[in-house]
């Protein structure tokens, strides 16, 4: 069975079948006109269509990374429990609500400037055609401009709804310490012989995470009273990190172990 044109297809074949009949030489003004509006028209269809397909995906992925975090929870904080996390579920549910909704927006606008990049090398085309410029077919000048950015925006909006709701959790819990965690394999930034493994330790935007592997650090705020009863010089720092949390640098694919109570730490941490 043959496979059905797309609109954009038929646009392109009613574009060459018309420069083969010489009518794209010299258009006039009205046709020049015409043809814009078609054009803005079919690809205003085709990318409000492409739109609701990226969405549909940020949507799903975005639910499914919040549900299967949610159900991890308790490993990640030690000393909570379930029917105590679930309390915060109002506060976890808008916080992804709210993630959607913001990179739905992104998405709109990636593709309305994509689209835009499209309609102007179909017009760019068509000029050139009108002067006896260049042969580069309609096809090859007017390829579908894909969004590259958004395989890295949905793994990225992943971890930081998943870092935003740790962080909902230790905040409201009052957590003391945490220990950095990284996903162990070759994209972890700084890991010898990795992907990246130069980084620069002081960058504000994605430092060397591999060095902070599973090393303990306290809350920067801390309060007297408990950082007395810790010992301190044990700990790799406290968390006033340079480049933020786990989980939001850019890229950033480490997550925390909250830590709330001082007897749920290590031996050594403790005074």
């Amino acid at each position: 069975m043959k496979k059905k044109k797309t609109e954009l297809q038929i646009l392109q074949d009613d574009l060459n079948t018309m420069n083969d009949q010489g009518i794209l030489k010299n258009p006039s003004e009205s046709l020049l006109q015409s043809l814009d509006e078609r054009i803005k028209n079919t690809l205003r269809r085709v990318y409000n269509t492409l739109t609701n397909k990226n969405s549909l995906l940020l949507t799903k992925r975005l639910k499914s990374a919040y549900n299967r975090h949610f159900n991890d929870l308790v490993s990640t904080h030690k000393g909570l429990k379930q029917y105590t996390l679930e309390t915060l579920n109002p506060k976890l549910l808008d916080i992804y609500k709210n993630r959607v909704n913001s990179n739905l927006l992104i998405i709109k606008s990636q593709n309305e400037e994509n689209m835009t990049k499209l309609q102007h090398k179909f017009l760019g085309w068509i000029n050139l055609q009108s002067t006896g410029g260049s042969k580069e077919t309609l096809k090859q000048a007017t390829k579908l401009i894909p969004n590259k950015r958004l395989k890295f925006l949905i793994k990225d909006q992943s971890n930081k709804l998943t870092s935003a709701m740790d962080e909902t959790i230790a905040d409201y819990y009052g957590w003391i310490a945490l220990q950095w965690k990284t996903r162990n394999d070759n994209r972890v930034v700084g890991k010898p012989g990795g992907l990246y493994p130069k980084a620069n330790k002081k960058s504000e935007t994605h430092g060397d995470h591999w060095s902070r592997k599973d090393k303990f650090y306290y809350k920067a705020d801390l309060k007297e009273d408990i950082k007395k009863k810790l010992n301190l010089s044990k700990f790799a720092g406290d968390t006033n990190f340079s480049d933020g949390m786990p989980g939001k640098p850019i890229g950033c694919r480490c997550y925390a172990v909250f830590y709330y109570e001082i007897e749920d730490l290590p031996k050594e941490l403790v005074k």
